[in-house]
């Protein structure tokens, strides 16, 4: 006999899952449209890269450190459920942020962000960006 999943279970399957697929659209749309030319957006990850292009330590590190110190303020004012997601994206994203260079290929890099320009590329980096993050949000996560 064939037991089902309880239906929380499977909410929670679906939320995660949403929430990995939010952050992998995020750090895409920084890798390939914003961050190859030296454009700037808000937030950590708008900090992180400030400092990347100043110093050269890495995306992931700084938006890490950064965020360690939110989420510790974020738990205690805001809970646990939301920290708990909160957590999986800020891991999720740091090592994404590290990987997906490597994952990308650099011609695709080349032709997607530094062949349509700056302004297309924001504004296509843009998109992605909102598209990701709504999506995490929309599960209860942050980034």
């Amino acid at each position: 006999m064939r037991t089902k999943m309880p239906f929380h279970t499977v909410t929670a399957i679906k939320e995660y899952l949403l929430i990995t697929i939010g952050l992998l659209v995020y750090v895409a749309s920084w890798t390939t449209f914003l961050i190859p030319n030296q454009l700037v957006g808000g937030g950590v990850t708008g900090i992180a890269t400030l400092i990347f292009y100043t110093t050269g330590l890495p995306i992931s590190v700084s938006y890490l450190a950064i965020n360690a110190v939110l989420i510790i303020i974020g738990l205690k004012t805001i809970g646990w459920k939301f920290g708990i997601k909160t957590i999986y994206g800020v891991v999720l994203a740091g090592i994404a942020f590290q990987f997906m260079p490597r994952i990308i290929p650099a011609d695709l890099i080349q032709a997607m962000a530094l062949d349509n320009g700056k302004l297309v590329s924001s504004l296509l980096g843009a998109v992605m960006s909102g598209v990701g993050v709504g999506t995490v949000i929309a599960q209860g996560g942050s980034t």
